[in-house]
């Protein structure tokens, strides 16, 4: 089985290089757990007289995250890999709350074979299966090439991501968690109302909320966000936490060093993070609203930034130019 989760972890791979991958962080991963890499023991691969791979166990239990690109391209995903490997069924379990789906499933023992979500969700499930150690060291999956390129996986990840403390969370040399893709987060804006407005993009956080100030008087608001799935916030929080703090303190605070968030410039950032909603510069209703409506109302110009990835521009293929930016 482990060899089949590491075929569906290079065909994934593959298929969101060919949906365009950018040039920043990762913004999900993919994980196997170590719970169902009891049953890969067992489920040894042989070689068929035909040359083909076949498997004791044809079927392959999958849970994906449904974001801003859909569940078309996972569809696609699919055919690929049943028509390489006739006679494997793969089952999908997707959803935009797969978090909350799979955690009783997996506390009953029902572990996904497969699971690519987010890591930073709000169920914290991956980051309890790091603490619990419960993750399967995928490290030899890397080591091999892709579908449509022999180039080995780990050669063709932007350098530094599978060291990270977010691929090898123990330090330990070894991947646990594998960057599904890479695209640019930040502050998302229009940039025609900002145009039509003469307004300049903020570079300080000064000149943020004096851009908000003048964004009240027309009763736009400064901002809003994916209220139900907070962890979109982290595309503000970690840049702005980096400009404050500094590399070297950034890496502390990913590997859970203590003392890493106690900086007067860590707290100034997170003070300006609760002035956003303190002091009337979050729009209305905000924490009800999922990705596609908080993207929706930053487009009708009801706020002038929301935090968001390149994923969501397939909801919007008619758009003004846009441009992402962090605050120092």
């Amino acid at each position: 089985m482990k060899k089949a989760i590491s075929m569906m972890l290079a065909t994934a791979m593959a298929a969101t290089c060919l949906a365009g991958c950018g040039s920043a962080a990762s913004s999900s991963a993919a994980a196997s757990s170590e719970a169902a890499s009891s049953e890969a023991t067992s489920a040894a691969t042989s070689e068929a007289s035909t040359g083909e791979k076949t498997f004791e166990n044809n079927e392959l239990n999958i849970a994906v995250f449904e974001g801003g690109y859909g569940s078309e391209y996972w569809d696609e995903i699919i055919k690929r890999f049943e028509a390489a490997y006739p006679g494997v069924t793969v089952n999908m379990q997707i959803s935009p709350k797969i978090g909350d789906i799979i955690r009783p499933q997996i506390v009953a023992g029902n572990v996904p074979d497969f699971i690519s979500m987010n890591d930073n969700d709000s169920t914290g499930l991956i980051s309890s299966m790091v603490k619990e150690h419960a993750l399967m060291d995928l490290s030899d999956v890397f080591e091999e090439g892709g579908i449509d390129d022999d180039t080995p996986l780990k050669d063709q990840v932007i350098d530094g991501l599978l060291d990270s403390a977010k691929c090898s969370p123990y330090g330990d040399g070894k991947i646990y968690i594998a960057p599904f893709d890479a695209s640019p987060m930040g502050l998302v804006y229009n940039k025609t109302l900002f145009e039509e407005n003469g307004w300049e993009t903020p570079v300080t956080w000064d000149d943020f909320f004096e851009l908000g100030d003048k964004a009240k008087e027309k009763g736009i608001a400064l901002f809003t966000y994916q209220g139900i799935y907070p962890g979109y916030l982290e595309s503000m929080l970690w840049p702005a936490l980096a400009s404050a703090t500094g590399i070297d303190n950034m890496k502390a605070i990913a590997s859970y060093t203590p003392g890493s968030l106690s900086s007067d410039e860590a707290l100034k950032v997170f003070q300006n993070m609760a002035k956003i909603g303190t002091d009337g510069y979050l729009m209305d209703g905000t924490v009800a609203l999922n990705h596609t409506q908080s993207q929706t109302d930053m487009m009708m110009n009801k706020a002038l930034f929301t935090p968001t990835a390149t994923g969501w521009k397939a909801k919007w293929p008619m758009l003004p130019v846009l441009t992402a930016l962090s605050l120092v």
